[in-house]
């Protein structure tokens, strides 16, 4: 338990990083952690609740808004979170969720979160469920009762949820139609 516990905190603080030849860099707990069971649902959620709202909160946006300005870019494209690997921690438990058929309770605690980790984890679903080269990019593709949460979310009281909800549904990369 204490090593899985581990592994959530060192994809949330990105201690283990892939610099790569090119630009991108990989969060390689993140992506351990992606491959794991349904026995590490419980210990995300502690994290989530326990770190992540709390820090999320409290957190001092205005830096990310001047940094936002000057660069000149949206500020809806500037990550608003302390954590460098929140999105891991968020796709590894929606990609688990989905692979061991726990999404409802994924819901359900999603529900129960606060708006600023609620928008943060809605806003990471098209990342996970994206089709990279003909396939989705770990292997799953999102489930219609994901996509009914997404929706849903579109008429939530907090703008920010919404605003998320609204920006995350059309870049879900959907299934093919059978013919």
């Amino acid at each position: 338990m204490e090593d899985l516990r581990t592994l959530v905190l060192d994809t949330l603080y990105d201690r283990i990083r892939n610099e790569r030849s090119n630009c991108f860099a990989v969060n390689e707990a993140g992506m351990e952690l992606i491959k794991r069971d349904n026995d590490v649902l419980p210990i995300i959620e502690s994290i989530l609740s326990e770190i992540v709202e709390p820090a999320l909160k409290c957190h001092d946006k205005q830096k990310d808004i001047d940094l936002a300005q000057k660069l000149r870019v949206d500020i809806k494209f500037v990550s608003t979170s302390p954590f460098s690997g929140l999105a891991y921690v968020l796709g590894a438990y929606w990609i688990i969720s989905t692979k061991s058929n726990q999404l409802e309770h994924a819901f359900q605690f999603m529900n129960q979160c606060n708006n600023e980790l609620l928008a943060e984890a809605i806003k990471i679903i098209p990342i996970f469920f994206m089709i990279v080269e003909g396939n989705y990019n770990f292997g799953i593709e999102p489930p219609t009762s994901l996509l009914n949460f997404v929706k849903e979310k579109e008429i939530h009281e907090s703008a920010r949820v919404r605003e998320a909800a609204a920006r995350a549904l059309p870049r879900i990369d959907l299934p093919p139609m059978p013919y």
